[in-house]
């Protein structure tokens, strides 16, 4: 039989459930409230936001906004509205009070000062237009304690300027000139209270240096043209008027020689990236990157002398370096002797025995060579050769018929067109005997020249005009009738091939441009040392040994190369074609090309090198084909810097 619970039992158990509901939907009540800020300090119709927390029996804590209400002990100092903010009346101090109900509420203290007036500093200026010029703001307060104090409310006040059209300025005090004549009043507003100033508007002045062109490549061996400009606060650019200094950040990279120009050279040593930086006092500096790249030869020029230019494209390596062989016929000459590439490219200047000088625009595309109808007289006739300053100003040309060399200025603007530099005729004649070969240091400061008759080398330095002043020792001898001469990749030192020794003199080349004393090298084995050339890397020289006649077969010895010093025995050696004469390098060092003039039809000789060993071959390159009626006297590469994978951006000076 079921047993069920009494009448009463259920009762008691119903009231325990009723107990335990009641209790566990009893809401937590309110014990405390705090205001904030505890102290605070404003001005007259100013405003501070107090706030309040709420703390719960339960341990919560909430926003106290909607339980708290507000109020000032003295609402002729301060008022405060329902939402917490006081705003400031007169001077004084007043107590801040929140209330909730249930509780003993809070209180906080509220200082009033007045603000009497506003100072604007500098009270005037004079402003270039385009410059900027900071203003800053003080106000002085009356303190509820009668004492004063000032304060700085630059940021705090509104910033106006009478004339937008003379200066405006922005909520920081910063001024702008935007014209270069007329006043503006500045003026600065808190609390009513303003104060003023005024700039006057100026000519622009420079404030900073850009360099052009920016981030450029070029490559190992080559040199790039930068050019410098004054920025002037307007955004204007001008020729800098103050001396300008060039530095790389890397000289083991890029090279720049030399100081106070505003156009520059800087010269590619060894592949990476280089911060290239022009200053001038007072100014901010220019920065741009130059990043120098393996380089890619892409034609080669071939100089004949039945009155052809020769070109082709050009593989540094592979069976058959020289291709697509295309010929061009230089106007009016007998014999075609020397070509030599403008350094930014696009412009080739042909030499020829009449010394008539050419000048040919270059196809980028193709390489084809285009004689332009401008063409200049550079002496009487012989073997002559002819260089191009690094920046590209100036040509020079020798003339060993006539003892003279021969200056032009080069118009880059113009297609290349010439202007004698002295006018008419011969440039100069002084301490020349036969000379044949030109050299211009990397800073486009000397040229140096070799000369045959006179058994020395002639130095001379290159001023602004491209007219020449020979050295305090002008002339520096060599050994028996010089040809030929190179420099090392940082032109630390002049090397000259001596036909009559067989020798190669080695100059160390001073600050100043003079030569120190040369060390003599006897090339063991050779007969007639005619040229020589030397790798981007500087580590290895090439010597050629025409051999003991113009009717012989010529030989190339290698040698290591290290701070000037050649080795003592050659690494290796290589026979070219019948009476070398012409010797060049590719940019990448990796191919070597000889002209074999003593032949009918000429042939050149080809030559890979090892760049880690120095070493020679020719097993598998193929002499390319010279006209009929043709001796080859010269190769001239057109070296084209390929652009990096990730080159670095430019910088410039902010405006």
């Amino acid at each position: 039989m079921k047993k069920y619970p009494s009448t009463s039992a259920l009762a008691a158990v119903s009231i325990a459930c009723i107990l335990i509901l009641a209790a566990c939907s009893s809401a937590p009540t309110l014990r405390y409230i705090t205001i904030s800020p505890q102290t605070s300090n404003i001005a007259v119709t100013s405003t501070q936001q107090f706030s309040a927390l709420a703390y719960y029996s339960d341990g919560t804590v909430k926003d106290g906004s909607s339980v708290v209400s507000w109020s000032s002990s003295n609402p002729a100092v301060a008022t405060i509205d329902a939402f917490g903010v006081a705003t400031g009346v007169s001077v004084g101090t007043v107590t801040i009070t929140g209330t909730a109900a249930g509780t003993a509420g809070a209180t906080a203290t509220l200082n009033v000062s007045l603000l009497t007036h506003i100072v604007v500093a500098p009270p005037t200026a004079t402003v270039p237009n385009g410059a900027t010029q900071a203003y800053t703001a003080t106000g002085t307060f009356t303190n509820p304690d009668g004492s004063t104090s000032t304060t700085d409310v630059t940021s705090l006040a509104t910033w106006t300027s009478s004339d937008d059209t003379i200066a405006t300025i922005d909520n920081t005090g910063l001024a702008t000139a935007m014209a270069a004549t007329g006043t503006a009043t500045i003026t600065a507003k808190l609390y009513g209270v303003s104060g003023t100033a005024t700039l006057t508007g100026a000519p622009p002045v420079p404030a900073s240096l850009e360099i052009t062109p920016d981030a450029p490549s070029v490559q190992v061996g080559g040199a790039v043209n930068f050019t410098v400009k004054e920025v002037l606060t307007d955004g204007t650019t001008q020729t800098p008027t103050g001396t300008v200094t060039w530095a790389s950040a890397d000289t083991t990279i890029a090279t720049l020689l030399g100081t106070g120009a505003s156009t520059f050279v800087a010269s590619g040593i060894a592949v990476g990236s280089s911060d290239i930086t022009a200053s001038e006092s007072g100014l901010t500096d220019g920065t741009t990157t130059l990043t120098v790249v393996t380089g890619v030869s892409n034609f080669a020029y071939v100089s004949n002398t039945g009155g052809d230019l020769q070109y082709f494209q050009v593989s540094a390596s592979g069976a058959t370096p020289l291709t697509n062989s295309q010929t061009v016929t230089v106007s009016g000459t007998p014999g075609v002797l020397h070509a030599v590439v403008h350094p930014a490219g696009g412009l080739l200047y042909v030499v020829d025995s009449s010394n008539v000088l050419h000048v040919f625009t270059i196809d980028p595309a193709t390489g084809a060579p285009t004689e332009s109808a401008a063409s200049a007289i550079a002496g009487g006739g012989g073997l002559n050769h002819a260089v191009i300053d690094p920046y590209g100003r100036f040509i020079y040309v020798s003339d060993d018929f006539s003892n003279t060399i021969f200056g032009f200025t080069i118009d880059q603007a113009n297609n290349g067109a010439l202007t004698n530099i002295a006018g008419t005729g011969a440039l100069t004649t002084a301490n020349l005997n036969e000379p044949e070969d030109l050299l211009i240091d990397p800073t486009g400061t000397y040229l140096y020249v070799t000369n045959l008759g006179g058994d020395d080398v002639s130095a001379y330095k290159i001023n602004s005009d491209g007219t020449l002043s020979p050295l305090s020792t002008p002339t520096y001898a060599t050994g028996s009738t010089p040809l030929f001469e190179a420099f090392d990749p940082a032109a630390k030192h002049l090397f000259v091939a001596n036909s009559g020794g067989p020798t190669v003199s080695v100059f160390p080349i001073n600050s100043d441009g003079t030569l120190g004393t040369p060390v003599t090298v006897t090339i063991t084995g050779a007969s007639f040392v005619s040229n020589l050339a030397i790798p981007p890397s500087g580590s290895f020289i090439y010597v050629l040994d025409q051999g003991p006649a113009v009717s012989s077969t010529g030989t190339v010895y290698a040698y290591t190369l290290s701070d000037g010093v050649i080795g003592t025995t050659a690494i290796g050696s290589m026979a070219t074609g019948v009476g070398p004469a012409g010797m060049a390098i590719d940019a990448t060092g990796a191919l070597l090309t000889v002209n074999n003039f003593g032949i009918d039809p000429g042939t050149i000789s080809l030559f890979q090198l090892d760049g880690t060993t120095g070493a020679l071959s020719q097993s598998s390159l193929t002499s390319p084909t010279v006209p009929a009626g043709n001796a080859t006297w010269w190769t001239t590469f057109y070296n084209a810097a390929a652009a990096p994978s990730a080159a670095k951006k430019g910088k410039k000076a902010a405006k």
